[in-house]
């Protein structure tokens, strides 16, 4: 055979070679084409429908190894009209959560912040007789006997629902018998209210990470 004729069938090998090496069945071509992926929205991962929830919740008990710091204040029983003050102005801060829960002898209610601070926004909390010192619009026998009211300084909740979702009526509670709005005349100040069925012991504290102010209302 020359090497013309040779060279002819080398040339008629490699073609049918490079040919044949096109001609892969769909299935295969699928098994090892590119892998594509289209990225999920922010509505496929979470669902385009948003769980309807009251805007109290309730307040998860905590780990028996967690234990919070000492209370800024222990009020006994019976002492009314006597403010504590605490936190700072100076800074514009925004509601994130207000729940509740009950914890063996007490209730506690929180009130967590959005902003990642170290302090807490100036605040007020005071126990009143509801009968003495009512609400400015006139004296409601539905909070009880006495109340506690916490009016915060430079906190605002335009996106929290307060309108619509307090007063929330605590029938079942020894002593709470409503949470709600404190009514103010300053758009600067938000203030909440605990009803009681009687003047009780609470403690107040101070947490942060996140920010949040916790009154433990106890039990007789």
């Amino acid at each position: 055979m020359s090497k013309r004729l040779l060279s002819r069938v080398g040339f008629l090998l490699l073609f049918t070679l490079v040919w044949c090496s096109g001609c892969k069945s769909p299935d295969s071509a699928s098994e090892v084409g590119t892998l594509t992926a289209t990225p999920l929205s922010l509505a496929d991962i979470v669902g385009t429908e948003t769980p309807a929830a009251a805007l109290v919740t309730s307040e998860p008990t905590l780990p028996v190894t967690v234990t919070l710091p000492t209370p800024t204040l222990i009020a006994p029983p019976g002492v009314l009209d006597a403010p504590r003050t605490g936190g700072a102005l100076g800074e514009l801060w925004h509601l994130a959560d207000f729940r509740y829960g009950a914890h063996g002898d007490h209730l506690r209610v929180v009130w967590e912040l959005v902003e990642r601070r170290q302090s807490l926004p100036k605040y007020r909390v005071v126990e009143v007789d509801n009968a003495a010192q009512p609400f400015p619009g006139g004296a409601d026998p539905g909070w009880g006997v006495a109340r506690i009211d916490v009016v915060f300084s430079a906190v605002y909740a335009d996106d929290y629902p307060l309108a619509s979702s307090l007063p929330v009526e605590l029938g079942e509670d020894p002593v709470v018998t409503r949470l709600g709005s404190y009514p103010t005349e300053d758009a600067a100040l938000l203030g909440f209210s605990i009803g009681l069925a009687q003047p009780v012991r609470y403690e107040i504290y101070e947490l942060s990470d996140p920010v949040r102010l916790v009154i433990d209302v106890f039990y007789p």
